[in-house]
């Protein structure tokens, strides 16, 4: 919340003015095909436009994911890049939400979110 937490704000601009404004060439997508071919170098297969329709559990560690079209893959790791109320909410089964129950979710009040990588 930037109206309570200032100090991470100037932390930027300090972090700014010291060393500058940087933009990747070609944009903030060069950043994510960058890192897409930094991952297929490393053997991570990558996909894409496949809806989710849930996060497998198995044992208390994900198992993988379950896909709309039925298609499960078997994984040791999910990278999700999604809103985590909503993870907890549909895609993970209630029995490993814990803490995070439906009311809990449904009463929190969001905020704008930030992504900064140094």
């Amino acid at each position: 919340n930037p109206l309570k937490t200032t100090r991470i704000y100037l932390l930027i601009l300090y972090l700014e003015k010291k060393w500058g404004y940087h933009f990747p060439m070609g944009g903030t997508y060069a950043i994510v095909k960058a890192m897409e071919k930094l991952l297929k170098e490393q053997g991570v297969k990558i996909r894409t436009s496949s809806e989710v329709r849930s996060i497998g559990v198995k044992n208390g560690r994900v198992s993988g994911v379950n896909l709309a079209n039925g298609e499960q893959i078997s994984s040791q790791y999910v990278v999700y890049n999604g809103d985590i109320p909503y993870a907890y909410k549909y895609l993970i089964p209630k029995e490993y939400c814990g803490y995070w129950t439906e009311k809990r979710i449904d009463s929190l009040k969001y905020s704008m979110g930030l992504f900064l990588w140094y």
